[in-house]
């Protein structure tokens, strides 16, 4: 009830901004080119209590009208879940995928049992970062150097992640440029392994390729 009280009088107003404030920032960040759920943070704690207060409101609203007992409780139950049972089930489908081996850690155990220490190494994610024994670099998008310019290098291997190519690959009529760039890459490269997600292996498709001497 305490959140009922806050909403009348001059409380409307913080719950306008606290309101306004979520769709502002969603608006901003829906527009920026970022993949990353944890942009979306700063507006949880608000949002949670947006919910609470609607709940609470739904439940105060109900006991004003003449409603049979048993029909109001299983209405409150049914509010109750409503607000708790989507994040609930998302956070147990989170621990769940966070139990498995995604494809980065594949990639990761078939580069050190396959590759030789010392190799130079050219990595398109942050989410793979390999041991000291190896000079590796990662970037945020291969198609930044020719294939040409990574031999030049001295780059032994080269590892490519969905997460950077696959919107170009995916629709290449409206990226013409990078489509064309990266297929040069895998066309002139050759693919020693290659691990696409599954519902066992979540995680982005990474192909790790081998620069030709």
């Amino acid at each position: 009830m305490g959140l009922i009280r806050i909403a009348r009088g001059p409380g409307r107003v913080r719950w306008a901004l606290a309101v306004t404030f979520c769709l502002v920032y969603f608006w901003f960040i829906s527009r920026q080119n970022i993949v990353f759920g944890r942009y979306l943070l700063p507006i949880v704690p608000l949002v949670a209590l947006l919910i609470a207060a609607a709940v609470v409101s739904g439940v105060s609203l109900l006991r004003r009208y003449e409603i049979p007992r048993m029909a109001r409780s299983v209405l409150i139950i049914g509010l109750t879940v409503a607000a708790l049972l989507p994040p609930s089930v998302q956070a147990i489908n989170w621990d769940r995928d966070a139990a498995k081996v995604s494809t980065v850690s594949l990639a990761y155990d078939w580069f050190v049992a396959h590759v030789p220490p010392g190799s130079k190494v050219t990595v398109e994610t942050r989410n793979l970062l390999l041991p000291a024994q190896y000079r590796s670099e990662n970037v945020a998008q291969l198609r930044a150097k020719s294939y040409d310019e990574y031999v030049a290098d001295g780059v032994d291997y080269l590892i490519a992640s969905s997460q950077s190519y696959g919107p170009y690959l995916t629709s290449p009529a409206s990226f013409a440029r990078e489509y064309a760039e990266y297929e040069r890459i895998f066309a002139q490269s050759r693919e020693v392994a290659h691990f696409a997600p599954s519902n066992e292996h979540p995680g982005p498709e990474l192909r790790i390729l081998k620069v030709k001497p």
